[in-house]
C-alpha cells in the first residue's frame, strides 16, 4: 500500500485517536490484521522488500528537489509582514463570496483536475 500511496500510512497513524489497551489492542485506531507490518517496515516505507527505491517515492523526491531549486524568494519588510497579518486577522469572507469565487472558472487554463 505505501509504495503506491506514499504518505498514506503516516496519514492513518497521525489521525489515530486511541491505541486501545495493553490487554486488547483490537480497539486501537491503528490496529492492523497482518504480521507483515513490522517496526522495520514502518521505519523504511521508501523501499521495496528487495531494497529498491519505490518509483513514486523517487518521483516525489525529484519533484521536491525541483520545487526547492525553483523556490521564489520573497523580500518583504517586517512592517509589510505585520500589515499583511493584521489585514488577514481583520478580514472575513462570506460563504456566498467563497462559492462565487470557486464557481468562477474563467481564470482556469483547463477544466481538468491537476492531480
Amino acid at each position: 500500500m505505501e509504495r503506491t500511496c506514499p504518505g498514506l500510512l503516516y496519514m492513518f497513524l497521525s489521525r489515530a485517536t486511541t491505541i486501545g489497551t495493553p490487554e486488547d489492542r483490537s480497539t486501537s485506531a491503528i490496529f492492523f490484521f497482518t504480521n507483515e507490518l513490522t517496526k522495520k517496515r514502518i521505519q523504511n516505507l521508501t523501499t521495496t522488500m528487495s531494497g529498491e527505491l519505490c518509483k513514486k517515492i523517487a518521483r516525489r523526491s525529484k519533484w521536491i528537489q525541483h520545487l526547492n531549486k525553483n523556490k521564489l524568494k520573497l523580500k518583504i519588510s517586517k512592517k509589510q509582514k505585520q500589515d499583511l497579518i493584521s489585514w488577514a486577522k481583520g478580514t472575513t469572507v462570506s460563504q456566498k463570496i467563497v462559492h462565487k469565487i470557486v464557481e468562477d472558472t474563467s481564470w482556469r487554463k483547463s477544466n481538468s483536475l491537476n492531480f
